[in-house]
């Protein structure tokens, strides 16, 4: 079975995409107008987690 997605994407009641950190349990990003751009900057920071893991 495939490893949980730490960053996720949700929609804002005014039609925004922010990136929720199920870690941390809050939003970590500001609004984006689409939710490419939310899911691009998601990857980003789900692979700056792995890299940080991967050096200690």
């Amino acid at each position: 079975m495939g490893e949980e997605r730490r960053f996720v994407t949700q929609k804002d009641d005014d039609g925004g995409w922010r990136i929720y950190d199920r870690h941390r349990n809050e939003f970590v990003s500001s609004v984006f107008d689409s939710r490419r751009q939310a899911v691009a900057r998601a990857r980003i920071y789900q692979e700056h987690v792995e890299e940080l893991q991967n050096k200690r």
